[in-house]
């Protein structure tokens, strides 16, 4: 079996929570004596170079996805821009050969949810959650597009453990792996003193329009903490502690400090409040189906609690439930033997 020495990771940036939750299988590849270097763009290629100042890092071609501002055409707009996702898959494979060819110590290429980085050549894994992506009945095809995507890759990942906090994102006959909760955060001890932390991401225009339905609509007699999610200046007057992007440190200390976090539902920002055992309102992106999907099962958790973007309030900010914060069954983090066994059953073997 050969030594795992050097691995190229490939992050998506759709949002940050892709850097997010690749974070900690880096740092424990890292802790391993592996080199990794790091390949991504946009603002997940900022907050990894914040993370990982002495990785090398190579800069991949955006997928430069747009959501629309009605919920209703959000699959159709997203359909549309099928061609381009194909497209740019096969720019960052083009690029992904010419460094194959010009560096040829990698043992491993790993992908989060970036089709195009695999190879032939080099045993491929892929990290994802959406083994059975939320489409409308007219769209149910592309799932077919998405498993032939997927079995281009050796192994595949998934995010998750046995309480199945993916739901039936998961449900799929593809052979992959669980690696447990991929988290970045950790949980410390300090006073709970943010009333509401506001976390945003995503692309446009739909992060910038839940921007502004929430500021017309916090409460601002409470403590207030903003991260927006984006390096974009805003063009409003932010009237309470704000971070256009923030740092891992800083999060973990913002998450840790907050009695409730409002977000988007994306799974990756779900992991870190389960990590965490933070209550969380979770505002689906109107018409996102795999979000909408993700906040409804868990709404009946009095950890969660679903809004949708349409009924967002000044009242919704009275929800609190903390019945479930803290409590959790067992240790949410990495599952190394699993990731371990992985890959081994590639042909490859953590160094001792």
């Amino acid at each position: 079996m050969k030594k795992l020495n050097k691995v190229l990771f490939c992050v998506l940036n759709w949002g940050l929570g892709h850097a997010s939750r690749s974070t900690p299988v880096i740092e424990f590849l890292i802790s391993k004596g592996i080199q990794v270097d790091i390949a991504s763009d946009g603002d997940a290629l900022v907050l990894l170079q914040q993370k990982f100042p002495k990785s090398k890092f190579i800069e991949l071609p955006p997928y430069k996805i747009q959501y629309s501002k009605s919920a209703k055409a959000l699959p159709f707009k997203l359909l549309c821009q099928v061609p381009k996702l194909i497209k740019s898959a096969e720019k960052e494979k083009n690029i992904l050969h010419t460094i194959l060819d010009s560096n040829q110590n990698y043992d491993l290429i790993i992908s989060d949810n970036r089709y195009g980085c695999y190879s032939s050549s080099l045993p491929s894994i892929i990290i994802c959650h959406q083994l059975n992506i939320r489409l409308p009945k007219a769209l149910s095809w592309l799932n077919k597009i998405n498993n032939k995507l997927l079995a281009n890759f050796n192994s595949i990942w998934l995010p998750d453990n046995e309480d199945n906090l993916s739901g039936n994102l998961s449900s799929t006959r593809l052979k992959h792996s669980r690696i447990g909760l991929l988290s970045s955060y950790s949980k410390t001890e300090v006073k709970k003193d943010i009333d509401f932390l506001i976390v945003l991401s995503g692309p446009e225009p739909q992060r910038s329009l839940l921007e502004i339905k929430l500021l017309h609509s916090v409460p601002l007699n409470s403590k207030i903490v903003m991260v927006r999610g984006t390096s974009v200046q805003s063009e409003t007057n932010i009237e309470f502690e704000h971070y256009n992007l923030a740092s891992q440190k800083i999060m973990n200390d913002l998450l840790n400090r907050a009695k409730l976090v409002i977000s988007r539902s994306g799974y990756s920002s779900i992991m870190d409040y389960k990590t965490l055992g933070t209550p969380a309102i979770l505002i689906p992106t109107p018409g996102q189906t795999e979000q909408e999907y993700l906040a409804n099962y868990l709404n009946d958790n009095s950890q969660f609690k679903m809004v949708n973007q349409k009924d967002i309030s000044p009242e919704m900010f009275n929800w609190l439930s903390i019945s479930n914060s803290g409590k959790q069954k067992g240790p949410i983090k990495l599952n190394e033997e699993a990731l371990i066994n992985s890959l081994n059953n590639v042909g490859l073997a953590i160094p001792t």
